[in-house]
């Protein structure tokens, strides 16, 4: 006897989705090799500032909830649209917070034979220093597939791929390690100490970024962040590093 053809697409469905919670994390989509650590690079020290955002807000529709009184005095509860900003994930204070931990250990690991460390925990430092200074900007969608993958059930085993364009500033400055801590302070939007730079002769450089990553309908969303942190260090550093080397 055959099966209703509703019972066989629900079948279908139910196999997808039993499917999908298995399947592989987010990652991204490596352009190019990684450059390899130099272990015989110059010995230099580099201080890398906690990371700094001027990224502009992505807005979402959400619906807020308000109570109207009308002329005859009674009041009666709506909900009303609203554009509501809401700050990109890759410039969130916690996601700065991890990038700049992740940075540290990729600067470390390309350039074995520098001292790399964070103005939040400053050993004792002789002779000129290099602070490097991130600014994450812009984080725009550059493209995607998902909607037509999640839309129609049979491309759910099928892969997603959606990239990000990042923008953001690096810069360096020679600093004498002795005059360094009379520099460190706190701003009020920066989690973690900073360094006043006024007066500082420094060299700066714009970046962009295109991260391109792939996944699955069911991928499990802590992995698709984990991808894109990771990526995006892995650019920082390599960008970071070839700033410090340009300049010295």
């Amino acid at each position: 006897m055959r099966r209703p053809l509703a019972a066989l697409a629900a079948a279908a469905v139910a196999a997808l989705l039993a499917g999908g919670a298995g399947c592989g994390p987010a990652r991204i989509v490596s352009r190019r090799p990684a450059p390899q650590p130099r272990p015989a690079a110059e010995r230099l020290t580099v201080v890398l500032e906690p990371f700094f955002e001027n990224a502009d807000p992505v807005y979402k529709r959400d619906l807020e909830e308000r109570f109207v009184t009308d002329h005859m005095g009674r009041t009666s509860r709506q909900f009303v649209q609203v554009e509501v900003p809401v700050t990109p994930f890759l410039a969130r204070p916690k996601s700065l917070q991890k990038e700049h931990t992740l940075v540290l250990e990729r600067v470390r690991a390309l350039r074995p034979t520098w001292r790399v460390v964070s103005t939040s925990d400053l050993p004792p430092l002789e002779g000129l220093v290099v602070l490097v200074r991130t600014v994450v900007g812009r984080v725009t969608p550059a493209g995607s597939d998902r909607w037509v993958i999640s839309s129609i059930p049979i491309f759910w085993g099928a892969t997603i791929t959606e990239a990000l364009n990042v923008d953001g500033t690096l810069a360096r400055y020679l600093v004498d390690a002795e005059k360094l801590r009379d520099r460190v302070l706190r701003y009020p939007a920066q989690p973690d100490f900073a360094v006043d730079t006024t007066g500082l002769s420094g060299q700066s450089q714009e970046f962009t970024f295109d991260l391109e990553y792939q996944e699955q309908v069911f991928t499990d969303p802590r992995s698709h962040d984990e991808a894109l942190l990771g990526g995006f260090a892995d650019r920082l550093a390599e960008a970071a590093v070839a700033l410090v080397e340009g300049g010295s």
